[in-house]
């Protein structure tokens, strides 16, 4: 948006504009699904990791060292 010396809004460039922000908010939105869907992963996997974890110490198994890698 732009003034002109009588200070009125001249909307040449509106539409390119709003297209910029329309696809930033797009963006944004799957950015934060793809990081919900790992959190996620990252939840179960760990809950899976415990679960195993206590069945095996329930039933008096060795339990060797637990390496856990999360990126």
């Amino acid at each position: 948006l732009e003034t002109n010396a009588t200070k009125e809004w001249h909307v040449g460039n509106i539409i390119p504009l709003l297209k910029v922000i329309y696809f930033h908010k797009v963006n944004i939105k799957v950015i934060h699904h793809t990081n919900v869907s790992i959190a996620g992963t990252i939840r179960r996997n760990l809950q899976r990791t415990i679960i195993s974890y206590k069945h095996s110490i329930a039933h008096g198994e060795k339990v060797s060292n637990i390496i856990m890698l999360m990126t």
